[in-house]
């Protein structure tokens, strides 16, 4: 069964806002599994 694919259509505005959120979000996660591999306690 094939995947439905979703179309967002954005302003440039909402398009830059949404790709800082996802590199924040990365970047957050990165963080966290270092924490992780560090054995600290993550609050």
């Amino acid at each position: 069964m094939r995947t439905p694919k979703y179309h967002i259509y954005l302003t440039n505005e909402e398009r830059s806002e949404v790709l800082k959120s996802l590199i924040d979000l990365k970047n957050s996660f990165g963080n966290i599994n270092l924490k992780a591999k560090n054995n600290l306690i993550i609050e």
